[in-house]
């Protein structure tokens, strides 16, 4: 089924973009949550004003993301959590806790939606993290997850100093 994007959704396509998708996905979730509209005759003469209605919509936004985007690039965040015997996390670290992390430390509004890591971090180490605020804005960081017990007891020193990257970021750019 064809439809046309009314906002940006990551691996799909961004605002105004015609893609095809299933039916179900289409029907259960992109209408519902008026993330698109059916790419008929009437909707495909729209697509411009589309367009157009969304740039003056987040036009406002883009200045506050690309201050954003240069105030956190590059930083750390520290997360200390419990780890057992064998040096795995008791859960995992997923996108909520690093952007909750984020919030409290350097004061930003950053949305867990706006983490992208591959899969949730569930042993102590570094790891680079994207933090991606809209199309072409983003943050490169780094997040290291530590344990609150006797360090040299549970982790192993050397797995530490690896940084991982685990942002399993894909621009559309970089797939062209």
């Amino acid at each position: 089924m064809k439809v046309i994007l009314k906002d940006y959704i990551r691996k799909l396509g961004d605002v105004g973009d015609v893609v095809n998708v299933k039916e179900g996905f289409a029907r259960n979730y992109l209408f519902p949550n008026d993330l698109a509209i059916p790419a008929n005759e009437n909707n495909l003469k729209r697509v411009d004003n589309i367009r157009k209605t969304h740039q003056e919509k987040h036009q406002h936004l883009v200045g506050g993301y690309k201050d954003m985007a240069d105030r956190l690039n590059g930083k750390t965040i520290t997360i200390t959590t419990k780890v057992n015997e064998l040096g795995r996390l008791y859960g995992s670290i997923g996108e909520k806790e690093i952007a909750d992390t984020f919030n409290q430390t350097f004061s930003t509004t950053v949305d867990p939606k706006q983490v992208e890591i591959g899969s949730h971090i569930k042993e102590p180490g570094n790891y680079k993290v994207r933090l991606r605020f809209t199309v072409g804005i983003g943050a490169d960081v780094e997040v290291v997850i530590v344990s609150d017990g006797a360090p040299e007891k549970i982790v192993d020193v050397e797995k530490v100093a690896e940084t991982k990257d685990i942002s399993g970021s894909e621009d559309k750019a970089e797939k062209k």
